[in-house]
Formats: structure tokens, sequence, C-alpha cells
């Protein structure tokens, strides 16, 4: 009775819906990649990427910290990819401005579900590395508000 409870359940977790696998496939990978353990995100990455994504995620967690993680929205594309699209609020690790933004994760099924592609879609550059431009303070620039003075 317990090997035929285990080939069941064994059996449900094989069918699952293909949607429910990819949010799992997803959730794996991005949780991984939050807190740095890029060896085990990796395995959800289409090897044909892999490359592509360790050098895009390679200051994550050193140059950049990524606060927290939310998907958004899971949608299938008529060529049964599946597109998943993931906030992501993050800082410099230097810095103390929160920032936002929303990632487009293109999933392939693989012999599983995985990445092949991630672009910015939303939000502010720099989560992968991109070039910032900050604005120096001039050097007439004051830490103080202008004084009014009322007569």
């Amino acid at each position: 009775m317990v090997a035929m409870t285990g080939a069941i359940s064994g059996c449900a977790a094989l069918h699952r819906a293909p949607m429910a696998q990819v949010q799992e496939s997803a959730t794996e990978l991005n949780t991984n990649a939050r807190f740095g353990r890029f060896s085990l995100a990796s395995e959800y990455v289409d090897p044909a990427h892999r490359t592509v994504f360790n050098e895009r995620h390679k200051g994550w967690g050193s140059r950049i910290r990524v606060v927290d993680l939310e998907m958004e929205n899971i949608r299938s594309l008529p060529n049964d990819d599946v597109e998943v699209l993931v906030r992501l609020l993050w800082t410099f690790a230097d810095g103390q401005d929160l920032r936002t933004t929303v990632l487009l994760q293109k999933w392939r099924n693989k012999m599983g579900w995985r990445l092949t592609d991630e672009q910015r879609y939303d939000g502010e550059p720099g989560i992968f590395g991109e070039k910032i431009e900050t604005l120096a303070p001039t050097a007439n620039a004051s830490s103080r508000f202008a004084t009014i003075r009322l007569e």
C-alpha cells in the first residue's frame, strides 16, 4: 500500500500543469540568484544562455543587493514558450536608494523549464551592471536650502 501511494504521488508531481512547473522553476532561479547561489540558479538556465546569464548577474550579492522580488505575471506564448515578469527591488551596495526594475524572462521546456532570455522590461537600469550616469554636485551647490528673509 505504501509503495502504491508513493507511485501515485510521484505521478501527480510529473503531471503538474505546465504553468505551475514554469512558476516553480522561475521562483527557484530568481530566489537562488537573489541570494548569490549562482550554481543552483544556473541549473534553470538553458546551456546556450548560461555564459550571458552569469556575466549579467555577476554583481549580484557584491555590487548589487536584491532586497526583494516578486513574480508579476506568467503568460503562454503561441510557440509554447512562456514569458515571466519579475519585479526586483534593489540597491547598489554603496548606496541607499531603493530601485525598482522589472525583468522580462523567456522560458522554454527543454526537458524541464529553462530560461532562454532575460531583458530589462521596465524600471531603472543598472541591475545588469549597465553604466548609469549620475549628476555630480556643482561647485556652487549648497547642501542647504536658500535662506528667505521676511521683513
